[in-house]
């Protein structure tokens, strides 16, 4: 039943990229970015691709064949907007800090509900607020997460960039735009990857 339902998934969907992305550290939510109003609910769960079977019978129909030793982490994710909307997805990423390899592509919630049953290796609640910031007259997504849960009181924000803006102040830009003087760099700390944070029983606030 599970390979059937993903296999009408339509295959032009299927995304694999380089992902260059910035983790920030935040002490609460910013009140510009809350005033947006643009809230996303996101429950997502990492899954053991290396021993449970029905995950590999997964990234095999969706991805063909992957060298999965060179994947670091699987995830699944439901996102619920505040107009209802419900979408789900399979993600798989490799090992790296600021740049990593991404394989991604949406399920049926059918198939993530199934998913579900399988194995945890730990969860992620949160709410993502939806805000952006200009570098050279380009616009960069700034994506604001509120933790909830097991890591309550956790804040972040996460910027994906073009290589181009790698070596680009963000730190002093997010300083400027969110009055936030703890604002601390992370994204070479993997102790706050999600897959890491996931783990924890409690976030020590």
């Amino acid at each position: 039943m599970l390979n059937k339902v993903i296999s009408l998934q339509d295959p032009k969907k299927e995304v694999a990229n380089q992902e260059i992305e910035k983790k920030y550290l935040l002490s609460r939510l910013p009140e510009v970015v809350k005033a947006k109003n643009k809230a996303t609910k996101i429950e997502q769960t990492y899954l053991d691709h290396l021993n449970d079977i029905t995950v590999l019978l997964v990234i095999q129909e969706l991805f063909g064949k992957l060298d999965l030793q060179a994947i670091a982490e699987t995830r699944i994710r439901r996102k619920v907007k505040g107009n209802g909307s419900v979408k789900c997805l399979f993600t798989c990423k490799s090992d790296g800090t600021l740049s990593r390899e991404e394989y991604e592509k949406e399920i049926p919630q059918e198939v993530f509900n199934k998913l579900l049953e399988c194995q945890s290796l730990g969860k992620v609640n949160k709410v993502r607020y939806e805000d952006d910031i200009e570098i050279d007259g380009e616009k960069l997504v700034v994506e604001v997460d509120v933790y909830h849960d097991n890591l309550e009181g956790l804040f972040s924000a996460e910027i994906e960039i073009p290589a181009k803006f790698i070596k680009k102040d963000l730190q002093k830009l997010l300083l400027e735009r969110y009055g936030d003087n703890t604002i601390k760099d992370v994204t070479e700390d993997k102790s706050y990857k999600n897959k890491n944070l996931a783990k924890l029983k409690r976030w020590p606030s």
